[in-house]
C-alpha cells in the first residue's frame, strides 16, 4: 500500500500536470478540471494512509464513506464531491466547465481547501 508521502507525491505531480493543461489554454480545460479532483483524491487518500486502523478505500464509493466518517476530512466532504461531479462531468458527461477562470475558480475554491486540510494534518502528526 502506497504511503502519505507516496500520495502527497502524487498529488503534487497531478498539480504540475493541472498547470500544464492549464498553461495549453482553454482547449484542455476538460483535463485541467479532471485533474483538480484527482490532486484532492491524492490528499484524501493520504490523511486516510495513516488512520488506525486504515478504512477501505479502495475505490470511489468507499472512499466517500471514508471522508463522510472521518472528522478531518468532513468538513471538506462537499469540496471532494463538488470536484468530483465536475470530473464526472466532463469525463463521461462531456460538460465541460464554462472557461479556464471558472476551472481556476474550483482550484481556488475547492482544491486549495481539501490541500490546506490533508498538508495541516499530515503536518500535525509528523508527515509532510
Amino acid at each position: 500500500m502506497p504511503t502519505a508521502v507516496d500520495y502527497l507525491g502524487q498529488a503534487k505531480k497531478n498539480e504540475s500536470f493541472y498547470d500544464y493543461a492549464k498553461a495549453a489554454g482553454e482547449k484542455h480545460r476538460d483535463w485541467a478540471t479532471v485533474v483538480l479532483f484527482y490532486c484532492a483524491l491524492h490528499y484524501v487518500n493520504a490523511v486516510l494512509s495513516i488512520q488506525k486502523p486504515v478504512p477501505p478505500f479502495n475505490n470511489h464509493s468507499e472512499r466517500g464513506w471514508a471522508i463522510l466518517r472521518n472528522p478531518v476530512l468532513r468538513p471538506i466532504r462537499r469540496d471532494y464531491r463538488h470536484l468530483k461531479d465536475h470530473c464526472n462531468d466532463a469525463r463521461y458527461g462531456l460538460k465541460i466547465l464554462g472557461t479556464l477562470a471558472d476551472v481556476e475558480k474550483l482550484r481556488v475554491s475547492r482544491l486549495e481547501r481539501i490541500k490546506a486540510t490533508a498538508v495541516a494534518y499530515l503536518k500535525s502528526q509528523g508527515i509532510a
